[in-house]
């Protein structure tokens, strides 16, 4: 059994657990959908989808939900409220599941109402390198609830709020879940050893996530969504703890690159969506 895979072997009965996968044109949800180990309910909302996603889909005779335009935070909430099982666990195309992770997560929601893995990213270069301890510094703090690979009970709704994810959030729609399971006291299990794989991400990939990160964070501003008061401000005191913290735990480089970069490229989404609406 390899360093990073949880304990193998599928169960003997079906989970009643349904992951979730909105797919727009990533052909890599063959990959996904081939490393799901466990009997469960599958259901990929084709979210604005090409021709080739909704064929094979088809093809795979996967139950799908359709919706016309892009929309990140639409897809997983109409994913969540169609799945007949009571737990759901949400996950991206463009990753793979360990052996053992879909079972581990689900056996967590015995006894938690939100229960999240870890997301190990690959690497090819050294930018990549930057950029998967940058995310992995981001995506393993124990108090987020954040996706992929994210499963909670659906019986949640009842504590966060009254609806899963925001259809107007287009992106950052598992920070504003995040954000309602921690003002509701609702605890989260992290689980480190439940791993999903990512490709190796380039700078313009993450850069543009970067910037969709931003106006979904403006968005969440615009609407007055819970925990995002105050607004949105580079504050200097705040930056240089952060900046210390990353150095410390992930090096010199990767800070400068989370403070730099990176922190460039979300305040340009910030700013485009403040000041344009791209989204409305």
């Amino acid at each position: 059994m390899g360093k990073n895979q949880v304990t193998p072997g599928p169960s003997k009965k079906p989970l009643d657990l349904a992951i979730v996968i909105p797919c727009a044109d990533d052909l890599r949800l063959t990959q996904c959908l081939d490393s799901i180990d466990e009997d469960v309910e599958i259901i990929v909302v084709l979210n604005g989808a090409t021709d080739a996603i909704r064929q094979l889909v088809i093809e795979r005779h996967v139950r799908y939900y359709e919706l016309p335009k892009r929309n990140l935070g639409a897809a997983c909430d109409v994913g969540v409220r169609v799945a007949k099982a009571s737990s759901v666990l949400l996950m991206n195309s463009d990753c793979t599941f360990a052996r053992g992770t879909i079972k581990c997560l689900a056996e967590a929601l015995d006894h938690a109402m939100v229960a999240r893995g870890r997301v190990v990213f690959g690497i090819r270069d050294p930018i990549s390198r930057i950029i998967a301890n940058a995310r992995d510094y981001a995506h393993t703090r124990p108090d987020k609830a954040y996706q992929p690979p994210l499963a909670f009970r659906k019986e949640i709704i009842g504590l966060i709020g009254g609806y899963y994810f925001d259809p107007d959030i287009h992106w950052t729609e598992d920070a504003d879940f995040s954000r309602r399971v921690k003002a509701a006291g609702v605890p989260i299990a992290f689980l480190p050893d439940a791993i999903v794989y990512h490709p190796a991400l380039s700078l313009h990939e993450d850069l543009r996530s970067a910037v969709r990160y931003g106006i979904g964070r403006r968005i969440a501003e615009e609407k007055r969504l819970v925990g995002v008061h105050p607004p949105f401000r580079p504050y200097p005191r705040k930056i240089m703890k952060t900046f210390n913290d990353v150095a410390k735990e992930k090096g010199l480089a990767v800070a400068l690159y989370v403070h730099g970069p990176w922190l460039f490229a979300f305040s340009v989404g910030y700013l485009a969506q403040k000041l344009f609406r791209i989204y409305i």
